[in-house]
């Protein structure tokens, strides 16, 4: 069985400060999921815009 050269593939090995840098956190993913809540609470019709594509899935 051959082995599959990572070098080759372009992935190297990071040292801790590289991964502190790339590393987004939880935050990031909390003001996206923070911004869908409050867009959905703002929108005046998102239960009927839901039921619609609900409906309309089932249909299918």
């Amino acid at each position: 069985m051959k082995t599959l050269d990572l070098n080759a593939c372009g992935v190297s090995e990071m040292s801790s400060a590289q991964m502190r840098n790339v590393n987004g956190g939880l935050a990031p993913i909390m003001w996206l999921l923070i911004g869908i809540v409050v867009s959905e609470c703002l929108d005046r019709h998102a239960a009927a815009d839901f039921a619609e594509g609900f409906n309309d899935a089932r249909s299918r």
